[in-house]
C-alpha cells in the first residue's frame, strides 16, 4: 500500500467519523430544540396569566463564578392559596428589585408558573436552536466540501499536467485536522506563463518523511489555475 492510498484511507475514515458525529449531534439538538419549544407552547396554551410580586432575590453562581440573581416570586395559586417560585431566569445586574410586580403564567394543573416575559418563556429554546442551527452550517459546509474535494481530484485526474516543484521543507503539518501528530511537505514552483511563484503542501504524513524526500516532488495542477493542485507523495513509503 502507497503512502498516498494510506493517506487517503486515514482522511476518508476521520472524514467519516466527524460527519456521522456532527450529524448525529445535529439530530439530537433538532430533537431537543424542536421538543423544549413544544412544551412551551403547550405550557403557554394551558396557562392562565396573573400578576405576582418578586419577595427576594435568590443568589447563584454561573462557571465564572460570578454572582447572579433570580427573583423569587409571589403569587396565588388558583386555589387562593399564596405561594413562591423561584424564575429560572438569572441576571447580573438583577433584572427585578424587591416588591416589583411581575406578570406570570400560572398552569391549570397549578404546577409551578413561569415568569411571563420572552426571554424565560423562549430561551432554552433559542440556545438550542442557536447550536442547532452552527452544527447544520457545519454539516453542510463539511458535505460542500467533501464533494467539492471529490470534483476536483476528478478534474486533476482528467486535465491535470504534471510538474516538478522544489522542496522548501518538511515539518509538522500546520492544517493537520487531527489529533495524530503528522507531517507535511511543503515546495514552491515558479510558474513560467505568468512568472508568479506558487507554493505547495502535501497531504497529511503520519511519520515524518525527511530522509525519503529528494530536491524536487511531483504536483498535478490544472493549467489554467495552478493553485488547484495534488501533490504526489505516492513514492514515499507507506507508515506501519
Amino acid at each position: 500500500m502507497t503512502t498516498q492510498l494510506n493517506t487517503v484511507k486515514k482522511s476518508n475514515i476521520s472524514k467519516i467519523i466527524f460527519l456521522t458525529f456532527i450529524t448525529l449531534l445535529t439530530v439530537f439538538l433538532s430533537y431537543f430544540a424542536y421538543t423544549q419549544t413544544s412544551v412551551q407552547m403547550r405550557f403557554i396554551k394551558n396557562s392562565t396569566q396573573s400578576s405576582g410580586k418578586v419577595v427576594s432575590l435568590s443568589e447563584s453562581k454561573n462557571s465564572d463564578n460570578r454572582i447572579m440573581y433570580s427573583p423569587v416570586v409571589e403569587y396565588t395559586n388558583r386555589d387562593g392559596e399564596i405561594q413562591t417560585f423561584t424564575s429560572a431566569l438569572s441576571s447580573n445586574p438583577p433584572g427585578y428589585e424587591i416588591g416589583d410586580p411581575i406578570e406570570i403564567l400560572i398552569p391549570n394543573d397549578n404546577s409551578i408558573p413561569q415568569v411571563n416575559s420572552f426571554m424565560s418563556l423562549w430561551m432554552a429554546s433559542i440556545i438550542l436552536s442557536i447550536f442547532t442551527l452552527v452544527c447544520l452550517c457545519v454539516l453542510t459546509l463539511s458535505i460542500y466540501s467533501s464533494i467539492y474535494n471529490s470534483r476536483t481530484h476528478k478534474q486533476l485526474m482528467k486535465e491535470g499536467i504534471k510538474i516538478q516543484a522544489k522542496v522548501m521543507s518538511v515539518a509538522e503539518s500546520t492544517y493537520s485536522k487531527e489529533s495524530t501528530l503528522s507531517w507535511a511537505i511543503y515546495a514552491q514552483w515558479l510558474n513560467p506563463q505568468d512568472n508568479l511563484v506558487y507554493n505547495f503542501d502535501s497531504a497529511d504524513i503520519y511519520y515524518n518523511p525527511k530522509e525519503f524526500v529528494g530536491d524536487t516532488i511531483d504536483v498535478l495542477i490544472l493549467p489554467q489555475n495552478p493553485k488547484v493542485y495534488e501533490m504526489d507523495i505516492s513514492k514515499l513509503p507507506a507508515s506501519a
